[in-house]
């Protein structure tokens, strides 16, 4: 009688070829369309807009539970009032069939984009498997498929950058964030070539920290929320190239607290115990505190506290800081630091027969340490920490502290015969005596909960157990080498 009934008459018609209906497709379609085509029809003009809309798709059908019209080939759905088909968007799977020739069933297994999960749960999400069984004129018998569906984590999630994730820390704290939220939420970036895990168990991109413009792409690319900026020149690197270290540590973070500012993200920079000198409180070092730092990395780091300070103070972002002491790890060689030694002698004892090291800082030298398990913690924690319960941005977090002396102490109870010789190397010794011996971190543990686990026993046992683990790999990769060369 009038256009807007031609229009309701003619749309399921229409909508065929975009709803994938062929001939031998079940009837149960149509019915789908048609009711797809008035909730549409509110609006006449919505209907070339939904025909563009949907002419982009290749999907089945209307889900029974959410009453979207999605599938397992896109990931765009379009509000219905009708229900046929299960989709990956609904908390509930269907199975649909008619008593035509021609019967389509598919069942997908799945959760609820609204279903708030549990960082536990990430890894199970992403690897939630479809299986669709089809039965049609054309195949003799039942053809079954079976594939792994794309990982849709929900909202909640955070998108994750991480920079200079090749360092030390870098290729854990990646490891770990990709436990908790799934691999492909954690973009790692560097400027060299990844290996390891981190070349295959998720996104890795090129990113120069100094340009502004190469981070602003991946934020936008990847949708980033949170960025973890690690990219930075140690102390004792630091000092043989100081310009190296301002053009890395200072653009670096000025660049990522800008992104931060302008596209509303979180961001955790670490900072280091580097930030104090010799006129800061040597025992117990409180978090607010006289910062005098001799080196320029230790500078670089005050002027990272400050920005971020700033930005959240004036612009509202939410910048999280650790001040990390020495960290110790068996999984990757130390980059360039003054607590260096605390590594290195690991790798030396195990690989020389002799069991000899030899030291470049003075034997009664204190320092803080810690175990990269602890410092992942802190680290993860901080992260996670609800922002209302922050009394600061930067905070101390104490793992132990020991003199190389008394680590090598500890050491002799796994290799009795270590030998040991001391030849200072005056810069890192310099840069060492301008250090706290210990710190003060009743902050972390009262706002969010804080407490390290590993004493220096505790490290020397995880750090040899991990190298000789290691160590027995080594011959494996050592005897299948030549086979791959040839």
């Amino acid at each position: 009688a009038n256009s807007s009934h031609t229009h309701h008459a003619l749309l399921p018609f229409l909508l065929w070829p975009a709803l994938g209906i062929t001939s031998r497709s079940c009837m149960l379609n149509l019915v789908a369309a048609t009711r797809l085509s008035r909730s549409l029809l509110l609006s006449s003009s919505f209907v070339p807009a939904a025909l563009s809309t949907l002419s982009t798709n290749s999907c089945a059908g209307v889900c029974s539970s959410c009453s979207s019209f999605s599938c397992s080939s896109c990931s765009s759905s379009t509000s219905t009032s009708t229900s046929s088909f299960s989709c990956f968007s609904s908390s509930t799977s269907t199975s649909t069939s008619t008593s035509t020739s021609t019967s389509t069933s598919a069942t997908f297994s799945h959760t609820s984009s609204s279903e708030r999960l549990t960082p536990s749960s990430a890894l199970n999400r992403n690897s939630t498997r479809v299986t669709t069984s089809t039965s049609t004129g054309l195949l003799s018998g039942k053809q079954q498929r079976s594939y792994a569906a794309l990982p849709t984590p929900p909202e909640s999630y955070p998108r994750i950058m991480i920079t200079g994730a090749l360092g030390q820390i870098g290729t854990e704290l990646g490891a770990r964030l990709r436990h908790i939220y799934g691999r492909d939420n954690v973009l790692a970036t560097d400027v060299r070539k990844p290996f390891g895990s981190l070349s295959s168990d998720g996104p890795f991109a090129y990113a120069d920290v100094s340009r502004y413009r190469t981070l602003e792409r991946l934020v936008v690319e990847h949708r980033i929320d949170w960025v973890v900026h690690l990219s930075g020149i140690l102390s004792a690197t630091g000092e043989k190239k100081p310009q190296l270290a301002l053009n890395v540590n200072v653009d670096g973070v000025r660049n990522v607290i800008e992104l931060a500012r302008v596209h509303k993200l979180r961001v955790f920079a670490p900072s280091s115990i580097a930030v104090f000198g010799p006129e800061t409180p040597k025992d117990m070092t409180p978090d607010e505190t006289i910062m005098r730092p001799t080196t320029v990395y230790g500078a670089t780091k005050v002027l990272l506290e400050l920005l971020g300070n700033y930005y959240h103070k004036i612009h509202g972002v939410d910048f999280r800081s650790i001040r990390y002491p020495g960290i110790i790890s068996a999984e990757t060689m130390p980059g360039g630091g003054t607590t260096d030694y605390a590594v290195e002698v690991f790798h030396d004892v195990l690989n020389s027969k002799d069991h000899h090291y030899t030291c470049w800082l003075e034997k009664d030298t204190m320092l803080p340490m810690m175990h990269m398990n602890d410092c992942l913690d802190a680290t993860v924690a901080l992260l996670q920490a609800d922002s209302s319960t922050l009394s600061q941005r930067i905070y101390n977090v104490a793992g132990v502290s020991f003199t190389p002396e008394q680590l090598f102490d500890s050491i002799r109870k796994e290799i009795p015969d270590l030998s040991i010789d001391y030849k200072i190397d005056p810069v890192r010794q310099s840069i060492a005596n301008s250090w706290p011996r210990s710190l003060n971190d009743e902050r972390a543990r009262a706002d969010w909960g804080w407490k390290a686990s590993y004493d220096i026993n505790d490290i020397v046992r995880a750090m040899f157990t991990r190298l000789r683990q290691k160590q027995q790999e080594a011959p494996v990769v050592k005897r299948i080498s030549p086979l791959l060369s040839d």
